[in-house]
C-alpha cells in the first residue's frame, strides 16, 4: 500500500479498541474518516436546504418544495431554482422571451 494512503488509526479506533480500517481504492480508510465524511455530506445537505429554502421564500416560490430539493440534491439544486425562478419571472410577465442574460 503506498504511504500517501495510509490513514493512522484516529480517536475512533481507540474508542472501540480495534484497528477498523476499510479499503477504498486502494487506500486504508478508518471509521473514523468514514464518520466525518457523513457528517460533512448532511452538513452540507442541510445547509443547501436552508438556503434554497430563504430563497425561494424571497422569490415568492415554494419553500417546502425547494428545501427538500437543497436537501436531497445539494448544491446541485441551485442552477435548477435559478431555471424555474427564470421560468415563474417569465410567466409572470417581467420578462419576455428575448431578455436573455447570463
Amino acid at each position: 500500500m503506498p504511504e500517501n494512503c495510509s490513514i493512522f488509526i484516529g480517536l475512533w479506533g481507540r474508542l472501540v479498541g480495534r484497528d477498523e480500517e476499510l479499503y477504498f481504492a486502494g487506500c486504508a480508510v478508518t471509521l473514523q474518516r468514514l464518520f466525518m465524511l457523513m457528517l460533512l455530506i448532511l452538513l452540507v445537505s442541510l445547509g443547501s436546504a436552508w438556503y434554497l429554502g430563504v430563497l425561494a421564500f424571497s422569490q415568492g416560490m415554494p419553500v417546502k418544495r425547494w428545501a427538500f430539493v437543497g436537501a436531497m440534491m445539494g448544491p446541485v439544486g441551485y442552477p435548477l431554482f435559478t431555471t424555474h425562478k427564470r421560468l415563474n419571472a417569465r410567466k409572470a410577465g417581467l420578462l419576455s422571451g428575448r431578455d436573455f442574460r447570463c
